[in-house]
């Protein structure tokens, strides 16, 4: 099964992309992704997603076979050099 990480919950992921994914659980294992605890908690509640962290640093450590980032864009580069790296070296 796949492994996909989502990394930022904010309008546009939980309008958009959420609804899906959450229909899409027998087929991937979503890992939501973000430091808001409330946020985390209640989209988890609605939407059964089974695996939640609080931090890129515990994503990474899971090790996802993909991620979807819906973080700011000023973020993005930062964040697809980490993944970048995990992907070169454990490949």
């Amino acid at each position: 099964m796949l492994k996909i990480g989502v990394i930022g919950l904010g309008n546009i992921a939980q309008k958009a992309y959420l609804p899906v994914m959450a229909g899409m659980q027998d087929q991937v294992e979503w890992i939501l992704c973000t430091r808001n605890n409330e946020k985390l908690q209640y989209l988890q509640q609605r939407y059964g997603f089974k695996k939640v962290v609080h931090s890129v640093t515990d994503l990474l450590e899971l090790a996802p076979t993909a991620v979807f980032i819906h973080t700011p864009t000023e973020t993005h580069a930062q964040l697809i050099e980490q993944f970048l790296r995990l992907y070169t070296f454990s490949c």
